[in-house]
């Protein structure tokens, strides 16, 4: 007997590792399934599966929100494996649970009912806890860890910072063929032939024989002679008279990309709730950044370029990576961030993000 176990998570990351933790240990690839679109059957499978009615619409409702269905057919002795595994996967939903099905629907496993089995019964292998109202729509960047008592003591936001990566790629754009073939025409040519005719001519004569010939003149003989003829023979031979090379010349070229990244960046709210962020700092000090940037640079850059600067200076002094470092270890990391996104202007502005970092970070001033 082959159990069902349902679980949702919010993004294709979880997805991915659970399927691999589960395909390592020994759950076949073809009893994993992936659903990632709310279908008009997605529902109907899932009641099929042995999960309930009203299970199965919070199920489909997760998907809707941009949750991803994961489902394992297990053996009925596996079946508390599974969810052991999609468990250690599981973390906190980004569509917001706010009753106890959706806080049930966000952890692995939830539901697991017989497969293939019609009218089969469903069994709860883990009952997720009640979810507040103080608690609902928590985004998945905020997870909080609870101590038995239900109180939260500690607590994380990460801050995350896209890069862009180009790369190149050979296509091809034309090109040149050169096709060889074979014509034909007539030619002509004067050669002079020669031809040999022989004549017989009788002429009469009228004499005595000479002495040299008294002795043959009665004697027989015969006398030959060949006619030649010239005939035209005609040879051809090939001759190469050109040559067509092809050869191509690379160029390299530079091309600039331009597109924009994205980063998150964390305001800090003080016991008494004076918000301490960079453009607040920025803004009460403004002239005094004017100033700096008379004083240092003076026209090259303009201040309105500078103030990108200044300002990613004053990000960092309130970045709590660099908290309480000073400006020899905050540089190496600075420059590589400013590189990222300004490439080969570090040089240039470095002078008025040391500046806003050094000022933002003197406690005098706070």
């Amino acid at each position: 007997m082959a159990i069902t176990v349902v679980g949702l998570y919010p993004t294709e990351v979880e997805v991915e590792h659970l399927t691999n933790d589960l395909t390592q240990n020994d759950f076949p690839r073809h009893s994993i399934h992936h659903h990632h679109e709310a279908g008009p059957n997605l529902k109907d499978w899932l009641v099929d599966q042995g999960v309930p009615e009203s299970e199965a619409e919070e199920y489909v409702r997760g998907v809707s929100a941009g949750a991803r269905l994961v489902t394992v057919e297990a053996p009925d002795e596996r079946a508390e494996e599974a969810v052991q595994i999609m468990q250690r996967h599981e973390s906190a939903p980004p569509w917001g649970a706010t009753d106890t099905t959706d806080a049930s629907a966000a952890a692995a496993g939830t539901t697991a009912g017989t497969a293939g089995t019609t009218g089969a019964s469903t069994a709860s292998t883990r009952e997720a806890p009640p979810t507040t109202g103080a608690e609902a729509g928590v985004s998945d960047e905020r997870r909080a860890r609870r101590s038995e008592s239900g109180e939260a003591h500690e607590a994380s936001i990460p801050v995350v910072e896209e890069e862009l990566d180009v790369g190149k790629r050979q296509v091809e754009r034309g090109g040149v063929r050169v096709r060889r073939y074979v014509t034909e025409e007539p030619v002509e040519k004067q050669v002079t032939v020669r031809d040999e005719s022989v004549h017989v001519d009788r002429r009469p004569a009228d004499r005595t024989l000479r002495g040299a010939e008294t002795g043959d003149a009665f004697r027989e003989e015969t006398v030959e002679m060949t006619e030649t003829t010239e005939d035209v023979i005609v040879d051809k031979r090939a001759r190469v008279i050109e040559e067509v090379v092809l050869s191509k010349d690379v160029d390299e070229r530079t091309e600039t990309v331009r597109d924009t990244v994205r980063r998150t960046d964390v305001e800090v709210e003080r016991a008494d709730d004076a918000r301490v962020d960079a453009r607040t700092v920025f803004d009460a000090d403004r002239e005094h950044y004017r100033v700096h940037h008379r004083d240092t640079f003076g026209d090259a850059p303009t201040y309105e370029d500078a103030e990108v600067a200044y300002r990613f200076g004053i990000d960092l002094a309130h970045h709590p990576t660099y908290s309480g470092q000073t400006w020899s270890e905050v540089e190496p990391s600075a420059r590589d961030r400013w590189e990222r996104q300004n490439a080969g202007t570090w040089h240039e502005f470095e002078p008025a993000v040391r500046y806003g970092y050094e000022r933002a970070s003197d406690p005098s001033r706070h």
